[in-house]
């Protein structure tokens, strides 16, 4: 009788166990930024190469990205701030250098027991300075833990004219 008890209350058990892990969204807010450039008033996917990212103003700060070709790259804000930025280097292009600045609020929210709390960064600007960025956007208006392209990096132009330029 005593094992017919146990042999009933695992399946209980594996149930419960199998429904407190699941997190399906990411767990952390991470911007996802997609590249962009406008030809004939229509805003065309693009891929980017020789590209190097890194933030400012963060100690201990390293590259996030330098070098292949990229369509898409994320972007973490700083937690402990409501300013993050970011500079851009063109590497096959001189003086090809854009500093992104994304001001924003940080805002916890409850995800569920399991997953637990998330930050919402609800942007309040997006400013660029320098020659390649024309513009970048975050179209919901805030970042959220949701696995998608949160921001939208405009550039002047198509990426293969700019890299072809010579200097």
């Amino acid at each position: 009788m005593r094992q017919l008890r146990y042999i009933l209350a695992l399946p209980g058990l594996l149930v419960l166990c199998a429904c407190g892990s699941e997190c399906y969204e990411n767990q952390n807010s991470l911007p996802l930024a997609k590249f962009r450039y406008v030809q004939d008033s229509v805003p065309v996917d693009c891929g980017m190469d020789s590209l190097k990212v890194y933030g400012l103003g963060v100690p201990n700060d390293s590259v996030l990205w330098d070098g292949g070709q990229t369509q898409q790259l994320y972007l973490p804000f700083r937690v402990d701030q409501d300013t993050t930025m970011y500079v851009f280097e063109h590497t096959r292009v001189s003086e090809a250098r854009d500093t992104a600045t994304f001001i924003y609020e940080r805002a916890p929210q409850f995800v569920s027991a399991e997953c637990g709390v998330s930050l919402v960064y609800r942007m309040k600007s997006i400013t660029t300075t320098g020659p390649f960025i024309d513009s970048i956007t975050c179209p919901n208006g805030e970042i959220t833990n949701k696995n998608v392209s949160n921001l939208v990096i405009y550039l002047h132009h198509e990426p293969e004219e700019e890299g072809g330029e010579e200097q």
